[in-house]
């Protein structure tokens, strides 16, 4: 340690000995300043124990000591003496961002629109007014989706530019591993290597006091250094709980930029792309449709399309405006049928009992029904031809496939067959989001 930093660290010491010295510990006078960088000082600790304690406890005395000694607007950090007995090589790896999610496959409407525009600002080097953002809103508001299309837009400038999307937990964890292996300074110079400092859900470091400080920290030291900051949470700064003010307060001195829930208009757009992107068919109504389902986020309204394109696909594919109405009526409880479901729902259908479609005995009254019912089962759950033909009074596997079959075929080439089964398949998408038949 110099002697500037040992003559100010002595000084330090005598402060906080003399204004609090409950704190005092026997190994203090063994602590040791490591540098003064981008207005932090770091101090030291000897191993995990020691560091624990500075950060639980001495964060705010210390600082104060700091400040007063150089007269400056210092904060204090810690960090743990690398062990030698475990030397270190690699730095640590972060997450790359996910390539699926870029600002073009973003639906904007009148809730997000302004977020997007941010966003899309923050990754050009000019726009100095947007070089840090902190982007809060509900859960499923698109939040994650345009921090990573930040980081793809870089890439794709500048393909060797390192910026790695970090999740809040996966920071803390990755932090307290390097406190853990001694490993804090390398952790520290990884973080601080990065060109942009990307973190989502930063609520998830409430009541983390450690993480907490640690990003801090980190912040302070791309602020300082002039690397745009985008951080994400799921509300304002100001109504962040379990957050230390000053975190709170170095968030709010950000650009803050809300993103609200999906609008109806916006529900629909989002729909539709989906539908573009994963090959769905959707009759013109549908997506109007089951944007009517309010308040889903867009990975609910993606898994409610989901559901509904293998309704779909045991009537030709086609998501119909029926259809769609009938899985948005409930749109929190999209299962698909049970064989039992299926049974009940084709033998009213069709105004015959269950135990009819199954006899065994060949009625022509019975053929269509029976083969629907079939052919549904097949498309509609997990049955095998096995467990199928038990259903339908022990037919041979080979009759069960050539049904179903002879269905696919019938559906591709009779406009009304199809019809029919596709109304159908409404039919049971609604009694399946309400009550299950019994078993039969």
């Amino acid at each position: 340690m110099p002697a500037t930093h040992s003559t100010l660290w002595d000084e330090i010491l005598e402060t906080v000995e003399s204004r609090q010295p409950d704190l005092n510990r026997g190994w203090f006078p063994a602590l040791q300043i490591s540098g003064i960088n981008h207005g932090t000082l770091t101090i030291r600790a000897a191993n995990v124990a020691q560091y624990q304690y500075l950060e639980s406890r001495c964060v705010d005395a210390f600082s104060e000591a700091a400040q007063e000694k150089t007269g400056r607007l210092l904060s204090v950090a810690f960090e743990i003496v690398p062990s030698e007995s475990n030397p270190i090589s690699q730095p640590f790896a972060f997450p790359e961002p996910n390539p699926a999610f870029t600002l073009d496959r973003f639906a904007t409407g009148p809730c997000n629109r302004f977020a997007h525009a941010a966003i899309s600002a923050f990754t050009q080097k000019e726009n100095a007014s947007y070089r840090s953002i902190y982007l809060h809103g509900p859960a499923g508001t698109g939040k994650t989706h345009l921090l990573h299309a930040a980081a793809n837009v870089i890439r794709a400038a500048s393909p060797t530019a390192n910026v790695p999307c970090l999740q809040a937990d996966f920071f803390a964890s990755t932090f307290i591993r390097s406190m853990e292996r001694d490993e804090l300074s390398v952790f520290r110079s990884t973080i601080d290597d990065l060109e942009f400092l990307l973190l989502d859900d930063i609520e998830k470091l409430a009541n983390r006091p450690l993480a907490q400080e640690e990003i801090f920290r980190a912040f302070n030291a791309a602020h300082s250094a002039g690397r745009p900051i985008l951080i994400t949470g799921h509300a304002a700064p100001t109504e962040l709980t379990g957050l230390e003010e000053r975190l709170r307060t170095r968030l709010s001195s950000c650009f803050v930029v809300a993103i609200d829930p999906p609008c109806h208009e916006t529900r629909v757009l989002i729909l539709r792309n989906l539908a573009l992107r994963n090959g769905f068919e959707l009759e013109n109504d549908a997506a109007t449709i089951l944007a009517e389902s309010s308040d889903l986020s867009a990975p609910e309204l993606e898994h409610l399309l989901a559901c509904a394109d293998r309704w779909s696909n045991a009537c030709g594919g086609l998501i119909t405006a029926k259809l769609a109405r009938s899985i948005s009526s409930r749109p929190s409880i999209i299962d698909l049928p049970t064989a039992n479901n299926i049974l009940h729902g084709v033998a009213r259908e069709y105004r015959l009992s269950a135990d009819s479609i199954r006899e065994t005995e060949s009625k022509s009254k019975n053929k269509e029904p029976r083969a629907v019912a079939i052919y549904l089962t097949a498309r509609l759950t997990d049955a095998n031809s096995t467990e199928i033909s038990r259903l339908f009074g022990s037919r041979t596997d080979a009759f069960i496939r050539r049904t179903i079959e002879s269905t696919e075929e019938r559906l591709r080439t009779d406009l009304s067959f199809r019809n029919k089964v596709t109304d159908l398949v409404a039919d049971l998408a609604t009694i399946s989001q309400s009550k299950a038949q019994p078993t039969v």
